[in-house]
């Protein structure tokens, strides 16, 4: 067995210094000895890792672009669970955090190693704001997933309470905590989450949301079966805070979104999404490529920032709905959805950055005028509700009579919940 160190993986990965002056031993026979980049889980002697050479190439190396000649040997990470896979099935491999040693035959293979562990399967992003009673039991659901190959990042928007001292109360490797200088809303935080995302799927936690056990599995399998060009799963949320019809108060329990108006795969879900928005983040799982950028939310928006994200989402990708609850939500008084004026400022967003496109969809302009029409109206700006509702009902003055019922229906609705909203406690923005 000859030595050799290539120049270009010491030069990416610095920390493989070490390995290389014990590699480097002729005489090691327990490569269970030889420096990991991970905390082993068994040691590997050398007449086993032997034994696991010709199997095949190593899959983690292969992803990065490298190759293996036929002899080349296995480190533990290519020792599959189930030796024999069946019907030509990519076997099940022990995982990166039990890797127990380095291939000395080739030392590029540490490179792949390194560079693999670096990137966990799924990011899951967690924004957080002066939320530190509810932001253990948040992380929690996450780390406690079936599918643990991911990493969690939790964004401190700049929170005055101590959330890195909750963070930090977590002996989890998976987890990275980020700290913004200045509050930028949900938005923001999620923006700066995915800058620093490494992995190949993009998942969202709230930090008063509970991810139900299974969420990441169960989605993770319906990317198996579906078309490359559906980039997106979405799932089902219990909702504790209000009813179906948005009546808000304690004890009331609704299952958002609606099931009956299930988004479909073959269907105009640019027209569904812009008449109802089906995507609440924390219910998803994305591809990484769904967009184009990772510049996903518009950071002007403190409400609606899930809406406005969808309507662009679809122009670029398919999305599958899954009806089955995977997070279980809590609203409180003063939540983001709440207030109606940071609302209506999201809406005014989606029609103002679809204007082209909205240009040859009369009908779904014309709800979307209506219905900001109605918000503006609600708040006291009558006259601008006016300009609204004229300019909706031109786009499609068939849509009167909804109109005069969704005033009826959002009036009652309103008088309701002012009442009920003032009975709840306090609560911190996300």
């Amino acid at each position: 067995m000859s030595f050799r160190q290539p120049a270009g993986p010491l030069e990416r990965y610095p920390c493989l210094s070490d390995i290389v002056s014990v590699a480097g031993r002729r005489d090691q026979q327990d490569f269970g000895q030889i420096p990991t980049l991970h905390k082993p889980s068994r040691s590997v002697s050398a007449t086993e890792l032997s034994g696991m050479r010709k199997r095949r190439q190593c899959r983690l190396w292969e992803g990065i672009g490298g190759r293996h000649s036929e002899d080349t040997q296995y480190c533990a990470c290519c020792d599959p669970i189930e030796p024999t896979p069946k019907d030509g099935a990519i076997p099940r491999f022990a995982g990166l955090s039990t890797v127990a040693a380095i291939c000395v035959d080739d030392l590029q293979h540490a490179a792949c190693l390194a560079e693999a562990s670096m990137k966990p399967d799924i990011s899951v992003i967690l924004p957080t704001y002066n939320r530190i009673t509810t932001l253990a039991a948040a992380m929690t659901s996450v780390l406690g997933q079936s599918y643990g190959d991911l990493e969690l990042i939790v964004v401190d928007d700049a929170s005055s309470d101590d959330v890195e001292a909750v963070v930090t109360g977590f002996s989890d490797a998976r987890i990275r905590y980020i700290r913004r200088d200045k509050n930028g809303g949900a938005a923001a935080a999620r923006n700066t989450g995915l800058s620093a995302a490494r992995g190949r799927l993009i998942a969202f936690q709230d930090s008063d949301d509970l991810w139900l056990p299974g969420k990441l599995e169960r989605q993770l399998a319906f990317f198996d079966t579906l078309s490359d060009h559906v980039r997106v799963v979405i799932g089902g949320k219990i909702v504790y805070g209000r009813d179906p019809d948005f009546r808000y108060g304690a004890g009331k329990v609704a299952h958002a979104p609606a099931p009956e108006s299930r988004l479909r795969i073959d269907e105009d879900q640019l027209g569904h999404i812009l008449a109802e928005n089906r995507i609440s983040v924390q219910n998803c799982l994305f591809r990484r490529d769904c967009m184009p950028n990772l510049d996903w939310f518009d950071e002007s928006l403190r409400a609606n920032e899930d809406w406005e994200f969808a309507v662009r989402l679809v122009q670029h990708t398919t999305v599958f709905e899954d009806i089955e609850p995977v997070v279980l939500g809590f609203i409180s008084a003063d939540s983001i959805s709440s207030n109606r004026r940071r609302q209506l400022k999201g809406e005014f967003r989606i029609l103002r950055k679809n204007s082209r496109v909205l240009a040859s969809r009369r009908l779904d302009r014309s709800r979307l005028r209506i219905g900001i029409a109605i918000g503006l109206y609600h708040s006291g700006k009558k006259r601008s509700a006016m300009r609204f509702l004229l300019a909706g009902l031109k786009d499609r003055p068939a849509n009167v009579v909804s109109v005069a019922r969704s005033l009826v229906r959002r009036l009652g609705r309103a008088l309701l919940n002012t009442a009920t909203l003032a009975s709840l406690q306090p609560h911190s923005e996300r």
